[in-house]
Formats: C-alpha cells, structure tokens, sequence
C-alpha cells in the first residue's frame, strides 16, 4: 500500500500523543497496523525495536480485536517471508498470539480479577450479560417508587404528577431508567451528581451564574469564534480575484464583524449577546464572470454553512432571555433535585442487588476499574503508574465512541497523556 503524506506522518510520528480523524474506507486500520510494525521494524537508524507485548491496544468488538490481531500477524509474516533468518520477527509473531489486543471490557476485567481484593470483591465475580442486568436494574427500580410511594413525601409525588399526568408512573420510571444510563458514562456519576444539586442549591443573578449557562455560552462563542475565522479567511482568499471580492466582501465582513461582537458578549452578558442577533447575512450576488469558479463556490460554502449554524443556535440556544430562563430554571429545579436524587437511589439498590448475584456489569467493570486506577480527586494510584510503565503506547480504534470514563481509563495508564494513538471518525 502507498501512504499519502498525512497516513505517513501518523505512522511515523514520535513527538507525543496522536489523534487521527478519518473517514471510513480511509485506511485507519492500515495505519494503526504499519505504525506498530515501524515501532517494531524501525526504518530509522536511531530508533530501537519495540515488541508487540509493549503495547496495549482498544479495539470496541471481539471480532474487531480479531481482524486486527490477524492483520498484524499477517504483516509480520510478510516480513519473515523477505527476512527468513530473522529471529526477532519469529519471537514478534510467538508474541502477537498473546498480546494486548482486546476490548476495554476484557481489559478492565483483567485488571480487576487481579485486583479485586482492593475493592472489596470477589475475584470469581461473573460478568452479568445485558439482559440480566437490566432485570435486576428493574427490579431495583420498582423497590425503590414502592418505598416512596410508601413515603408519600410531598417532592416525589409533584414529580411523578408532573410526568405521569395522574395516569400512571410509566414515563417517571422510563426517565429514572434513562437517567441512570447516561449517568454511567461520567468517570464517576455520583460526584457528577452531588456537584448538580450543589448548583441547584444556588440562588444565580445571571444564566451565566449556572454551570449550565456558562456551558451553554460556551458552546456558541466558540460556534461563533469558528464561523467568524471561516469569513475572515474567506474574505482573504478573495483578494485573488477582485470582481468577487467587490461584490463579496462588504456582506462577508459585515456578518464575520457581528459574529466577533457575539462572541465578546457572550463573555459578558446572556442578554447582551442576544442583543447581537440575528446575525446579519446581506445579500451577497456572485458576478457572472465569477459564476462556477471554485472560488466562489467555496466562498459561498462558507458562509451558506455559517448561516445554517447560526440559526440553529438562534433556535436552540439563544432563543430566551436570563430572566425567561431563569423562572423556567427555579420552576424545574426541584423536580430535578428528585429526580437526580431517585437515579442516586437506584444506583445504591441496583449495586447491592448485583453484589448479592455476584456480578458485575460492563458498566461496573469500567467504573471499578477507574477505582483502580485514580482517586476521589482524579489523581493516579500507584497501580496506574505501575501499569503506565508496562506500555509503550496504547492505541484506541473508534475513539469518537469512547465515554468520559474509558477516556479516563485510558489516560490514567498513560505517561500523563503522552503517548495515546487515537483513532476515530469525527462525522460519526
């Protein structure tokens, strides 16, 4: 295969940590397999041999973690073909039988069944299959609206009300469930959980006060920030053609110069920033001489895209003023206190049902892990740093579908981030 000159660099690139965005059909996988084969075949002269054993690598399937074990013993193979005497390679290919190539699950495991005993586990748990653990997790659910049904407190009965209309308790228990299975894929759910019912403890001035504001605000500036380099740099580009840029440029910088002031409000004032919209686009005609250049196309790219992003951001995000939002805010939060503190509830419940079964869930095993792993305050233990040490480089496929707590997983094996090959698709 020929690499063109971006898969070469990522192939050979010693530098620190690796991010690889590309498409399907675009060679991802042939990457990631050369690159390990250069760490082990080095081409250049002051670079020395590393072996298959000195990696771990994520694939997100079984068969995956197959198809890409295969396609490394193959390549080495390939090299034992041209270099028969060569008994590094013949000790690479004994080694690729047994090296770490695997899913997070069936690395996570490892490490807890080696380990259980820090955490208060039998090491002979069983590994609950989906089904099973959703049973239980029912189950769980249904003690838990019994005990508060029994207690009749006045919080959870506005909430199932508010869900249930009076009808039944169908959409409060679909949303607790709901609710509970986003929550997993935080690095750990319940300080997620107690920082939002710290914030809806507050009493904020400004949608900016609220963790959600400043979330929110900092969605759109950079959204903003994004398309105002996009026209700026179109306008730029026009330059080399001065008919277009006469009928272009005043449109294209009067809608990047909005898209900077929305930006600095947002920094300041939610309703200032309102003030700034809709973000004007004026009419822009491309001159017939320009018509159908690839010029204009682009340019017109630009900004049709530019638009399309700032009327979902109208629509979405900057519809209602702090004040609107606020009411709205102090108006839900108490539901929202319940409705946290109940998937709180279940996540007790539902843990002490699996340890009676002796099982653990995929979720669990990568939670308990992290346990492992890092501390209260996200901070390496010992073992992470143990373990960092055993790696020359971990490589993760698919990483657009990696949580926050695989990610974390990941980093704390890591030499403080240094040395991650990560592969993904970012339109996915």
């Amino acid at each position: 295969m020929t690499f063109t000159e971006s898969q070469r660099e990522a192939i050979v690139y010693r530098g620190g940590s690796v991010l690889v965005s590309a498409g399907a059909g675009s060679g991802k996988t042939r990457v990631l397999t050369e690159r390990v084969l250069e760490y082990m075949l080095p081409k250049a002269s002051d670079r020395e041999p590393v072996s298959i054993s000195r990696f771990l690598i994520i694939t997100f399937t079984r068969a995956a973690a197959a198809e890409l074990r295969s396609r490394i013993s193959d390549a080495i193979a390939s090299e034992i073909a041209r270099n028969p005497n060569n008994q590094m390679l013949r000790r690479q290919m004994m080694l690729c039988r047994d090296a770490r190539i695997e899913t997070i699950d069936a690395f996570c495991q490892r490490i807890l069944r080696r380990h259980a005993d820090r955490l208060g586990l039998s090491p002979a748990f069983r590994v609950l299959d989906a089904e099973k653990s959703s049973r239980l997790r029912e189950t769980a659910l249904e003690r838990i609206l019994e005990q508060e049904y029994a207690r009749g407190e006045a919080g959870f009965l506005h909430l199932a009300d508010r869900l249930g209309a009076g009808r039944d308790d169908t959409r409060l228990a679909e949303t607790i469930l709901r609710l509970h299975a986003e929550l997993q894929s935080h690095a750990r759910p319940g300080q997620w959980v107690d920082s939002c019912l710290e914030e809806m403890k507050k009493e904020p001035a400004s949608v900016l006060d609220t963790a959600w504001g400043k979330e929110l605000a900092g969605e759109a500036m950079k959204t903003a920030r994004f398309h105002a380099g996009e026209m700026e740099a179109a306008l730029e580009a026009m330059r080399e053609d001065e008919t277009l840029f006469r009928a272009f440029s005043g449109s294209y910088a009067e809608t990047a110069a909005a898209l900077n002031r929305l930006s600095s409000a947002l920094e300041r004032d939610w309703d200032t920033a309102l003030g700034c919209l809709p973000i004007p686009f004026p009419r822009a005609v491309t001159p017939k001489a320009c018509r159908g250049t690839e010029l204009a196309e682009r340019c017109s790219q630009t900004r049709d895209a530019c638009r399309k992003d700032m009327k979902k951001l109208e629509e979405r995000v900057l519809s209602a003023t702090s004040e609107s939002l606020l009411r709205d805010w102090r108006a839900t939060a108490p539901d929202m206190t319940e409705l946290l503190s109940l998937c709180m509830k279940l996540e007790n419940e539902f843990q002490g049902a699996k340890r009676r079964a002796n099982g653990l869930d995929f979720s669990d095993l990568e939670h308990f892990c992290l346990r492992l792993l890092t501390d209260e305050r996200g901070e390496r233990t010992t073992l992470a740093r143990e373990l960092a040490e055993e790696f020359e480089e971990i490589m993760v496929d698919e990483y657009q579908d990696v949580s926050r707590v695989q990610d974390a997983i990941f980093h704390a094996i890591s030499r403080d981030g240094s040395n991650l090959f990560l592969v993904g698709d970012v339109k996915q």
